[in-house]
């Protein structure tokens, strides 16, 4: 007469086969799920470079030009212009106002925007020695009304998803104005640039992930014959317009 016997469980075995089936399956998922999360993000990134896009043809439409890269330069200058004048740092009293204020209206983020006063806006405004609407007296442009208030803000879509610049929020590092410069940096210029700035700013400010390209011409750096040709779609010191572009709008970088 033959006996059976019922098994209650896995063996030693099975269990480990299990085990090294199961972390073979997590191993293959995880770059899987990691890939199609970072896919979604770089749509998402897309989208708002699209977006920014949008909003700069919509700058281009109603003022008959692209927006300037920053305002406050006519024209481009020597350095040393730029850095010492008799009156003070020349940055110090003219506004550096960037084209991601500048398209708010065009994003519907006109209520951001509306904070600023009304000479961030200006080509070439010193506002030192004019006053806000609490009869303060600006001593340089990051006294004016609302600078605060509006460098603290960052609209969501000037944050891509895979940038963590935006929540790194430290005003020594990400205070370069049109770029991050930090005291890494090689150019000794751009680090006393940084310190002399840190004296003034009373906050941490929000760095937005995307910049405009203003080429080898642009404001605070001299022309000459030989960048002329490297100009780009957002100079701060001149005007540019779609027709401008004689390369092809599809062959040239605005925004990245």
């Amino acid at each position: 007469m033959n006996m059976s016997t019922k098994r209650s469980g896995f063996t030693l075995v099975e269990l480990l086969v299990t085990i090294a089936i199961i972390g073979l399956l997590v191993g293959l998922l995880i770059p899987a799920a990691q890939s199609v999360r970072e896919t979604s993000r770089r749509i998402h990134c897309a989208n708002n470079l699209r977006q920014i896009g949008l909003a700069a043809h919509g700058f281009h439409s109603s003022l008959g030009r692209l927006p300037p890269g920053t305002v406050g330069y006519a024209e481009a200058l020597q350095w040393d212009d730029f850095r010492n004048t008799e009156s003070g740092p020349f940055w110090k009293k003219i506004q550096h106002t960037s084209f991601l204020v500048l398209i708010l209206p065009y994003l519907e983020e006109t209520h951001l925007g509306g904070k600023l006063h009304r000479g961030m806006y200006d080509l070439q405004r010193d506002l030192t020695n004019h006053l806000n609407s609490d009869q303060s007296s600006i001593e340089w442009f990051g006294d004016a009304d609302g600078f605060v208030e509006m460098s603290e803000a960052l609209p969501a879509l000037y944050s891509c998803p895979s940038d963590n610049l935006s929540e790194e929020g430290n005003r020594i590092l990400y205070t370069g104005g049109s770029q991050p410069v930090t005291f890494g940096g090689i150019d000794s210029d751009a680090v006393s640039y940084v310190q002399m700035l840190d004296d003034f700013l009373t906050a941490e400010y929000k760095a937005a992930s995307y910049l405009g390209c203003s080429g080898a011409m642009s404001g605070g750096i001299h022309s000459d014959p030989e960048r002329n040709r490297y100009r780009g779609a957002m100079s701060s010191g001149e005007r540019i317009t779609l027709s401008t572009i004689k390369d092809g709008t599809s062959n040239t970088i605005m925004v990245g």
